[in-house]
């Protein structure tokens, strides 16, 4: 996912130029002889308040994942293409953050099909 949001992010800021000239021919400066001049300082000011907004919208709508692990171990498609329970890796990522629930740990275990420090186990 990181690689394609890499990818998304070059595509959008691609048209930042265009953007750019096309906002700083709204703002004109007196010309320096024969060379048209523009004002793009506040051209960037107000280029940088959208991307700002933008940024500050997505931030308060977006997930919150709080002590996420981003680790091999924690990555339940990559535990299952070596082999492993899928299911051990959200219990592991539900114990490491403390989130026990409403259910006893023996319950967790059930769920993901393992005994800690069993196969499959990540502890």
């Amino acid at each position: 996912m990181v690689g394609t949001s890499y990818q998304l992010g070059n595509l959008i800021s691609s048209a930042s130029s265009t953007i750019e000239a096309t906002i700083g021919e709204r703002y004109p400066l007196p010309p320096k002889g024969k060379t048209k001049r523009y004002a793009y300082g506040k051209v960037i000011c107000i280029f940088m308040a959208c991307v700002f907004v933008y940024v500050i919208v997505l931030t308060v709508i977006g997930p919150e994942r709080l002590g996420r692990g981003f680790g091999a171990a924690h990555d339940g498609d990559g535990g299952e293409a070596m082999g492993r329970d899928p299911g051990a890796a959200i219990v592991h990522d539900r114990e490491a953050m403390g989130k026990t629930g409403d259910r006893d740990s023996s319950e967790d275990e059930k769920v993901s099909g393992t005994v800690r420090g069993g196969k499959g186990s990540f502890a």
